[in-house]
């Protein structure tokens, strides 16, 4: 996770677009990392934490789904 909070840091908030949006998806899909991701985003940017976890949650909503 502290990598992709860097990534995103480097792409910048208004360089966000929905492939990007595609790719964190797939990232925290086969990384959950649920044990440390509060830890790992605790200290990011609020634009970060906000993506993180909205897409955290759009997992485990289609997670419910399946």
């Amino acid at each position: 996770m502290p990598i992709l909070v860097l990534a995103l840091i480097s792409i910048k908030q208004y360089n966000i677009d929905h492939e990007t949006l595609d790719i964190v998806y797939g990232v925290l899909k086969d990384n959950p990392e649920d044990d440390t991701w509060h830890e790992d985003i605790a200290r990011a940017p609020r634009w970060i934490r906000k993506i993180v976890i909205e897409t955290k949650e759009k997992i485990k909503r289609n997670e419910q789904m399946d």
